[in-house]
């Protein structure tokens, strides 16, 4: 037996022979031999094709889910941005030359909190403020000193006046009888006594009064002013006390610090340049929770409030689809801002809105543009059914609804229109009921009537 052999067409042949097979010939048969590998690929991985003649197949295995109930209004859009929930310049509160920039763009900073201080963002110069901290500290502790000094020696001073005006009280009244008795002999018959000695010793006496006199109000200032001298020196001390506590609380800010938790979006300045007082540093936004600001006419308002009255919450039915996302968000409406604008005739509402993470980080960022789908009808009831039970066959939307067992049953093709979309699932109206099975999975080639097997869990 001869084996053929597969020869480009465009290959030279000598002799006069010809190729045994063009190259579209080729492709025929490389195209069969596809399509049988196929089938036997099929027929290996479906056991249901692999069944040999006369047996039948077993039920599809298919996947399912209930039909619920929930209360909806009609929907409108309306076009709105993200805001981050909180965004501040960070300026310097004080001039000086920039020493150290720890944050770049992009950077994550926690503000302060009960166990830790804010996270230092920026740092200025501290080196004239340090010494005159010094300065002030030994200034604080001079005058400390000096306030417990006078409180131990006050005292001594006190009980030495007193000590003063006793021996001056005493050597007047010995000077005042003194002179009596010298006035006395001068009285006397036969005792000569000179006029002179008289007046020495009345100028003895009045210099000794007057001491005694100035050693009595030594002695009551000194017990008057006692309290006073001692709360002044106090408050000099506490002064220089505060002199300390001033400073340092200017060299504080010679750090900027973070406000908040949040991301570092610009900064404004570099290590080596000069801040004035105010100058910004950088910009943070806080973006754990985004506001979604959309516009809405004024016409709506009134029909907007009224849902929301409604509801008599901020209600979950607000649904903001931003572009390129794949899920709408769920918001909260928080309020109506009462302010119009006059030339749109549009009102601004806000919504809150949790921001996604993944791998620990926020994904969504301020600017992003969406709409907010918000509930402006009266509330109804409706059903809702997981969009993967809906089937498009032809132009009919149906879904397939389990009936009988809770194991084995017949899959039901009940045609169903559509209505408004909540996330993963979807309103519709046709011949179906709350709790109801609906097939979500293995529906794509059902036509109705099929008896089908749930996967167990359903």
């Amino acid at each position: 037996m001869t084996s053929k052999i597969l020869v480009p067409k465009r290959a030279r042949f000598t002799g006069g022979l010809r190729p045994l097979m063009t190259d579209r010939q080729a492709g025929r048969r490389g195209k069969s031999l596809m399509i049988i590998a196929g089938a036997w690929l099929c027929s290996v991985c479906n056991p249901a094709w692999s069944q040999p003649p006369g047996v039948a197949a077993g039920p599809p295995l298919v996947a399912v889910s209930q039909v619920t109930r929930d209360q909806i209004a009609e929907e409108q859009s309306f076009l709105g941005t993200l805001l981050a929930s909180r965004q501040a310049v960070i300026g310097s509160a004080v001039e000086g030359r920039v020493t150290a920039l720890n944050v770049q763009p992009g950077d994550y900073i926690r503000g302060a909190t009960a166990e830790r201080p804010a996270d230092i963002l920026a740092s200025l110069e501290t080196e004239m403020l340090e010494i005159e901290i010094g300065a002030a500290r030994i200034q604080f502790e001079l005058a400390g000193q000096a306030a417990e000094e006078l409180a131990a020696v006050l005292p001594a001073e006190i009980e030495s006046a007193a000590s003063r005006l006793v021996e001056s009280r005493a050597r007047a009244d010995y000077a005042r009888q003194e002179l009596e008795r010298l006035k006395r002999l001068a009285s006397s018959q036969g005792t000569a006594v000179a006029p002179l000695e008289i007046d020495l010793a009345e100028s003895q006496l009045n210099a000794l009064n007057e001491l005694a006199r100035q050693a009595d109000i030594e002695h009551e200032r000194l017990v008057a002013t006692r309290g006073t001298r001692l709360q002044q020196a106090r408050l000099r001390a506490d002064a220089a006390q505060q002199e300390v506590l001033r400073l340092e609380d200017l060299k504080n800010r010679f750090d900027v610090r973070a406000p908040f938790d949040g991301y570092v979006t610009n900064k404004f300045t570099d290590i080596g340049a000069w801040l004035a007082k105010g100058a910004p540093v950088v910009e943070v936004v806080q973006i754990d929770t985004l506001d979604f600001v959309f516009q809405v006419p004024q016409e709506v308002v009134p029909r907007l409030q009224r849902a929301i009255a409604h509801v008599g919450r901020a209600t979950d039915n607000i649904q903001v689809a931003l572009e390129g996302w794949p899920d709408p968000l769920t918001a909260s409406l928080v309020s109506i801002i009462p302010q119009a604008d006059a030339r749109a005739r549009t009102l601004r509402v806000r919504a809150t809105l949790d921001n996604p993470r993944v791998l620990d980080r926020p994904t969504l960022q301020p600017g992003m543009v969406g709409r907010a789908l918000v509930p402006i009808g009266t509330p109804r009831s409706a059903l809702f059914v997981a969009k993967d039970a809906l089937v498009l066959q032809g132009r009919d939307t149906v879904v397939f609804k389990i009936v009988g067992p809770t194991d084995h049953g017949v899959a039901q093709r009940v045609r169903v229109t559509t209505g408004i979309s909540r996330g993963e699932s979807i309103e519709v109206s046709g011949d179906l009921n709350e709790g109801d099975y609906v097939i979500v999975m293995g529906n794509e080639r059902l036509r109705g009537g099929e008896t089908v097997k749930i996967q167990s869990g359903r």
